[in-house]
This record gives C-alpha cells, sequence and structure tokens, in this order.
C-alpha cells in the first residue's frame, strides 16, 4: 500500500472516530420546549447519540435508561402518563444533558394532507380566529410545525392550520385537559408521496398503475413526503390522526383507485408506528374529511374520490369521515370550520366516551333492488333522515341497468328508507347519489334531523373513463387524438417518440386555429405511452373549461431525454401538413423544467416559426440572443429556484440591452422549482397575452421546412 493512500486512509478513519465519539445526545424536532406528550399510553423518547453511550431520560417521576446501538440510535419507552396541566421538565442525559421545560401531558392527534389541510389563518385573506376565542385560556391548546412547539395566541395562529384549529378546540373545549397538534403537511401532494417509498411501490403494482403514477414532479413521488415530515416523527404517541387528502389523486387519474389507496396507507402508518416502537400494534383512530371539490378538470376524479373514501371506513376499523359536500364545490372551500368540527365529533364519540353524540350524517348501509325499485337503508340516521328543502322529495338521485348509463330518477324518504325509481328504466341495477352536477354548487338533498348531510355514494364498481380516447365530447372538452408519425418522419428524429397527443377544440371554430406545443419536463420522460399525459398538470391547465375560449389546438409530444430542436421542427413539418386548419402565424410554445429549456432552444434556433413562448424554471443558454430580441417571450422562475433564479433575469436584462421590447419576466417571491409551475399557470391575463402574439405583427411568415 502506497504512503499516500495509507495517510488517506488514516484520515478518513479519523475523522469517522471524532463524528461518532464526538456526537451528543440529540433528539428530533417533535420534542421540545412546551410540548404536550399523550397521556394513557406508552411515550417512546428517542434520538441519537455516539455508539454505546447511555441514555438516561427523567419525566415525571420515571426514570428510564438505554445504550444506543451501533449506528448511535436510542429509545426509552415511559409507561403510561397521567393527565397534567402542571408545567413540567423533561431531562435527557448522556455525555451532555437536553432539557425540555413547559411540558404537559394530554391530548395529542397528529394532523396532515395536502392544500386544504396546509391551510393556515390569514389575516389579509379574511381567515383569522374569532377574537372572543383567547378570551379563554389557550397556554394548553399548542401545536408544532417542523419549528419548534407553539401555545395559541394571536400571534401564532398564522402558524396554525384550519382544519386542524376547529378540530383541536373542540376538543380543547370539551374534554378540558392540554390538546397539542403536530402538522405535517404539503400542498399538491397525492397519497403515494406521504407512504413509504417501497409499501407505495407494492400498492402500485397490486393495482396496476403506472410507474409515474400519472404525476411527474418531484414533490409528488412516492415516499418524498413521508421521508420529509413523517419518517422522522414515528413513532411518537399520539391519540389519533386527521388527514385532508385526496384532491392531487382525483385529478392524477386515482380517485376510484383510493378505495384501496387509503386503507392501505393507513394500515401502513398503524404498522410502521407499532414497529419502530416495539410496542402492541394499534389501530390508532384515523379520521379524514371527504373531499368536496366539484370544479376543476372535467376529467378529474371527485366523484369516484368521494366514494372511495366512503368506502374506505367499511375495510378499515377505527376510521370516520366528515362529509363536507355542502361547503363545497371549490378545490379550496373558504370556510373550515364545519370540516374541523365534523371531525372531532368522531373523535368525541369514538374515544372520548360520547355516545350520545350524532357524529355523522347518512351513510349507505344496503341497497337493495324490489318491484322496478332501489330500496336505500342508511347508518347514523340519528333522529330520522330529512330532505334539506322539506319534505319528503329528494334530488340528485340516479338509476342505471346492467350497462351503468344512468338516468335521474325519483327518491322520497319512507321512514328510514330512501325509494328511488324511474319510469323509463323498469329494471334497475345500481343507484348513485351526488355524482355530478351540470352545474356544480354546495346543494345537497338528504340530511338526518341533525342537519348534518348524507355521504354521496354509487353502487357499481366501474371505472371512470381514462383512455384519451374517452373524453366525454359532450362536456365541451377538447377532443384527443393519437398523432403516430410516419417512419421517414421519424427517421430524424432524437429521442422523440414517434406519437404525440393533440387536442382539437370543440365545435368548429371560424377562424384558422392557434396552436400550441407543449414541452413536458424530466418527469415525461419514462411514462409508458403519450396516452398517460392527458392528466399531466400542465395539460390539465390548458385544457380547463375557462381557457377553451381561446379555441387553439394543443400538441404534447414525448421526448426520451433533452428536446432537440431540429426533432420539433420536423415534428412541426408533419402536424401542419396533416392539419390544414393551423394558423401558422400563431404556433406557440410552452415548458417547465427541462421542457423550459427545450422550449428556449427551440426559439433560439427556429424563433421565424414561433409566435411566441414562455420558458418556465430554465436555465438560459445566451449564445444566440441577437436571434431572439423579435421573438415574444414571457419567462418565469421562483426565488428559491437559486440556479435559475440568477439566470433568468441576466437573460431578460441582455435581451433588452439589444433592443427587445417584447421579453418579460415574472419571479415568484419564495417558489422552489417545484413550486414554480404551478404558480405560473396561475398567473392572471398569461393566455390572452400569449394568443396576442403573432408572426404577422413581425412581418414574418412561416411555412412548412422541407
Amino acid at each position: 500500500m502506497s504512503n499516500q493512500l495509507r495517510a488517506l486512509l488514516l484520515a478518513v478513519f479519523a475523522i469517522a472516530c471524532a463524528s461518532t465519539a464526538g456526537a451528543q445526545v440529540a433528539l428530533p424536532d417533535v420534542f421540545g420546549d412546551d410540548m404536550v406528550l399523550q397521556r394513557g399510553l406508552p411515550v417512546p423518547v428517542w434520538g441519537t447519540a455516539s455508539p454505546a453511550e447511555k441514555v438516561t431520560v427523567s419525566f415525571a417521576g420515571q426514570t428510564a435508561t438505554t445504550v444506543a446501538d451501533g449506528r448511535g440510535k436510542w429509545m426509552v419507552t415511559l409507561k403510561p402518563l397521567d393527565t397534567s396541566t402542571a408545567e413540567k421538565t423533561m431531562t435527557i442525559e448522556g455525555s451532555n444533558t437536553v432539557t425540555f421545560t413547559g411540558v404537559v401531558v394530554g391530548e395529542v392527534w397528529l394532523c396532515s394532507g395536502q392544500s386544504n389541510m396546509a391551510g393556515k389563518f390569514v389575516k389579509s385573506k379574511g381567515r383569522s380566529i374569532d377574537p372572543k376565542a383567547f378570551e379563554q385560556d389557550l397556554t394548553r391548546f399548542r401545536f408544532t410545525t417542523r419549528m419548534g412547539w407553539k401555545a395559541l395566541t394571536p400571534r401564532s395562529q398564522q402558524f396554525l392550520s384550519c382544519v386542524a384549529y376547529y378540530f383541536g378546540i373542540e376538543l380543547y373545549r370539551e374534554l378540558k385537559v392540554p390538546v397539542g397538534l403536530i402538522l405535517r403537511y404539503h400542498s399538491g401532494t397525492p397519497i403515494q408521496a406521504w407512504m413509504p417509498a417501497d409499501a407505495a411501490e407494492v400498492i402500485r403494482k397490486k393495482l396496476n398503475i403506472p410507474r409515474d403514477w400519472h404525476d411527474d414532479e418531484a414533490l409528488r413521488r412516492p415516499g418524498v413526503q413521508f421521508d420529509e415530515k413523517i419518517a422522522p416523527i414515528v413513532p411518537v404517541a399520539l391519540r389519533g390522526v386527521i388527514w385532508y387528502q385526496g384532491e392531487r389523486n382525483a385529478k392524477a387519474h386515482t380517485g376510484w383507485e383510493y378505495r384501496y389507496l387509503l386503507p392501505f396507507h393507513i394500515k401502513t402508518w398503524r404498522e410502521l408506528w407499532a414497529r419502530r416502537s416495539g410496542l402492541t400494534l394499534r389501530s390508532f383512530p384515523f379520521y379524514y374529511v371527504q373531499v368536496p371539490t366539484q370544479e376543476g378538470p372535467v376529467e378529474a376524479e371527485w366523484p369516484w374520490l368521494r366514494d372511495a373514501m366512503r368506502r374506505a371506513l367499511d375495510t378499515t376499523p377505527k376510521t370516520g369521515m366528515a362529509v363536507y359536500y355542502d361547503h363545497g364545490p371549490s378545490l379550496h372551500p373558504a370556510n373550515k370550520q364545519p370540516a374541523g368540527k365534523r371531525l372531532s365529533l368522531w373523535a368525541l364519540a369514538r374515544d372520548y366516551g360520547r355516545k350520545d353524540l350524532v357524529h355523522c350524517g347518512p351513510l349507505l348501509d344496503e341497497a337493495r333492488m324490489e318491484g322496478g325499485k332501489a330500496i336505500l337503508t342508511f347508518r347514523h340516521v340519528g333522529g330520522g333522515l330529512r330532505s334539506a328543502s322539506g319534505g319528503k322529495r329528494l334530488k340528485f338521485f340516479e338509476l342505471a341497468g346492467k350497462d351503468g348509463k344512468y338516468v335521474p330518477a325519483d327518491a322520497r324518504i319512507e321512514g328510514n328508507t330512501v325509494v328511488v325509481q324511474c319510469e323509463a328504466l323498469p329494471r334497475p341495477v345500481y343507484v348513485r347519489y351526488l355524482f355530478r352536477k351540470p352545474e356544480p354548487d354546495p346543494e345537497v338533498s338528504l340530511i338526518n334531523a341533525e342537519g348534518l348531510p348524507a355521504s354521496s355514494f354509487m353502487t357499481d364498481d366501474l371505472k371512470p373513463p381514462r383512455s384519451v380516447e374517452a373524453v366525454p365530447h359532450k362536456q365541451g372538452g377538447p377532443r384527443p387524438t393519437v398523432v403516430t408519425f410516419p417512419q421517414d418522419v421519424r427517421a430524424g428524429f432524437k429521442g422523440l417518440n414517434k406519437q404525440a397527443l393533440l387536442y382539437h377544440p370543440a365545435g368548429r371554430p371560424k377562424d384558422d386555429i392557434p396552436l400550441i406545443v407543449l414541452l413536458h419536463g424530466a418527469g415525461g420522460v419514462n411514462r409508458q405511452d403519450v396516452s398517460s399525459f392527458h392528466g399531466n398538470r400542465d395539460v390539465r391547465w390548458l385544457l380547463r373549461p375557462e381557457n377553451r375560449r381561446y379555441s387553439a389546438k394543443v400538441l404534447v409530444p414525448q421526448s426520451a431525454g433533452h428536446w432537440d430542436p431540429n426533432s420539433l421542427n420536423k415534428m412541426l413539418d408533419y402536424v401542419l401538413e396533416t392539419n390544414g386548419d393551423i394558423d401558422r402565424d400563431r404556433i406557440y410554445c410552452i415548458g417547465y423544467s427541462m421542457g423550459g429549456k427545450g422550449t428556449w432552444e427551440w426559439g433560439m434556433s427556429s424563433p421565424e416559426r414561433l409566435a411566441a413562448i414562455v420558458p418556465v424554471a430554465f436555465i438560459a443558454d445566451l449564445s444566440k440572443l441577437k436571434d431572439m430580441v423579435d421573438l415574444p417571450i414571457w419567462t418565469m422562475v421562483g426565488t428559491r429556484d437559486r440556479r435559475r433564479a440568477r439566470g433568468i433575469p441576466i437573460m431578460e436584462k441582455a435581451l433588452k440591452e439589444l433592443g427587445s421590447t417584447v421579453v418579460r419576466t415574472t419571479v415568484f417571491e419564495g417558489a422552489n422549482h417545484a413550486s414554480t409551475a404551478d404558480k405560473a399557470w396561475a398567473v392572471e391575463g398569461l393566455l390572452d397575452w400569449l394568443f396576442a402574439q403573432s408572426l404577422k405583427n413581425r412581418g414574418a411568415r412561416i411555412g412548412s421546412e422541407k
């Protein structure tokens, strides 16, 4: 062995020894000053130290000692604690001493999910806690983000989830014990992001979901949110979980599968808590909000998602669902109080002895077909079934035969049953309620005497239409086709798929039709076929009902790697050749990340072909800026997308110095690379600006370049 290699190995060994020998006792951030510990259950306390280091935890008259393992990990478990409003001190002793003061003992709940759970009290948006609430003693109502534990005050409410608050405050008032809320959420994330990645892969294969889950953003990939936000707090002692999530899965075409995904997710978390704590498996309560959304892309699977959540109640023990339809149809309902309060009804009734409490609206129990009618019975009828509009007649019920084609039906309350029939359908097989309204609104029909709404439901097991050919024309959506490029055309392709999606506007536009070419990011590289792009976020944005007024065609190609401008030109030649109704003066390109780079490089290579480009979150090549002076460009970037945030303003400045008057940049404060796209597609006036651009304005015209 050479002297140099021996010296290097000794240095590495010395560094490794120093890093372990000098390790101090440390705990995850779920522990801290002013924390709330769970009463009545074993309380794991864990952390890191030097390997073989002795660690002692002392709290409330208990002392537990252990030794860190070879990786420096340790854990002790305190015996169940009594309720304590008196603040106490926890001490953890090893080579150093860690002390947590102000600790109380009460009820602890994990509050998790996506944007509706993440929505906080923001005064500028008209969301704040009633000032009268602060007239009571709230010093024992506490919550933790990942920035430590906080007591609820007028100032700290800005960090608190609205849904979590309205849930927790009901417990605090009713139980009169300390309440601690652990807040872990992230907007726009699907359920698989909250599972361990290996577990998500198991259920994906079982359900035959595509490898990319129809959702290719980094923050949405399996295990990402779990690793960052959940794994560090397992196995903290808690009473249970409240959950508000599912919107992302409805949008990404796994709403129907949610009937299996949600039970699997709950089971996975429960088993993980038991395994990491070394305690007996405990089916801790898991209560969730039934997503009320009806708006958004017409192909989003809202009805199937809602029914999947309803069905999960029957397959998973100790679960509960807060029906919230009457506060839709928005993706983000403004009034979160009913969601939190209805979750608390489940907890009070199921976990805290309030057996007299009617804690849920009617849930379908049985549907039987007799004499050409559907006879429906329900659980949770409370004081009896009622119509929200009075009387006995009900709305929003439908019947179907074996073919699954539903028709509106008459429904009326008869005692504690609902009878549904339709003269035009003498042999009904399926029945459903609150499926999908022509005009979304929060109106419900079936409630119980306590005013709690019944859950929507469907009795069929039919999957929603998902193939690109199956998008319903009657809903006014663009008509998609798959373009297959001939062999002689694709012979010149570098990395470009032999197929692309092409959306045609509904109806027959009077004028020539503009074309948008949409280039995907790196997440689209490994999709198995182009039809899966129908669920892509960027495609759904362009196909929103409010964007259809532009009557544009949308071309969605796929690339196996970085976008090649020459291949894009060959692709465009063929599309123009086979679609004579496209306005060649109004061809645009939009892309994010890798697609943003491809948009920029295509514009740089062939500025005479494109009327305007919108490259988002990309690294700009500045080598041919002179050729782009007359090309209308709107770039976008987030301030936390560091490399791109530095380069894009430099590009804009350089173009303007060359004489460009048609370049603009939008910078999103606080946005990182992953969140920039959602903000970009929400920019007001973007499409108005885009479709106002034309090659005619530059005195040029393009044709087929062969």
